[in-house]
């Protein structure tokens, strides 16, 4: 089952046979009226060899959560610099998203409302170099939130164009004895 939110289609749910079996043919009649499907499975022989069966789904009333987020941008870049982060989620009801996001550095927020199936663009700063998870859940105007998403940011160290970084970095690739020492001194001065 399929629903639509602009041209978008998102998968609502997928109805399977509870005792289905090989050559059950299940899926070989539908009809759907409303908020019910009625699906046909004409070489089901539970009751009798090939005595058919038909199964009766009803659309389940109430609140519906968010598709989980999907998170576009950059995965890796240079610490302290801006980047830019979409974050987008369809609701099977059609109701407001908003998003709640934790950029992996201890920061976290909300966003405001947006339709359902709008991207909402969020930047951020990373101040440290390292590697960071932002993760993303969206929550409905009625209160129902989604599963996680995830994405992966790294910062990584930047290659030294220092003439004295080059050298610490040639020193401690050549008597690694001395990188205990020598490394609080490069990542100070990269």
């Amino acid at each position: 089952m399929f629903s639509r939110s602009g041209t978008a289609w998102t998968e609502q749910a997928k109805l399977l046979a509870s005792d289905g079996a090989t050559e059950d043919r299940f899926g070989n009649s539908v009809s759907i009226s409303g908020d019910y499907t009625i699906i046909g499975a004409e070489g089901d022989d539970d009751n009798g060899e090939e005595s058919g069966s038909a199964y009766v789904f009803v659309k389940s009333e109430g609140n519906q959560p968010p598709n989980t987020p999907q998170i576009t941008g950059p995965n890796s870049g240079k610490a302290g610099e801006e980047y830019d982060y979409t974050f987008s989620s369809v609701d099977p009801d059609g109701d407001a998203v908003q998003f709640y996001i934790e950029w992996g550095d201890g920061n976290s927020e909300w966003t405001g409302f947006n339709s359902s199936g709008d991207s909402f663009t969020r930047s951020h700063i990373w101040d440290e170099k390292d590697t960071y998870i932002i993760r993303a859940k969206a929550k409905d105007s009625n209160g129902a939130e989604s599963d996680w998403a995830t994405l992966e940011v790294s910062m990584p160290k930047n290659k030294a164009t220092n003439p004295f970084l080059l050298f610490l970095e040639r020193l401690m690739e050549r008597f690694p004895i001395l990188e205990q020492i020598l490394q609080p001194v490069y990542d100070k001065l990269a």
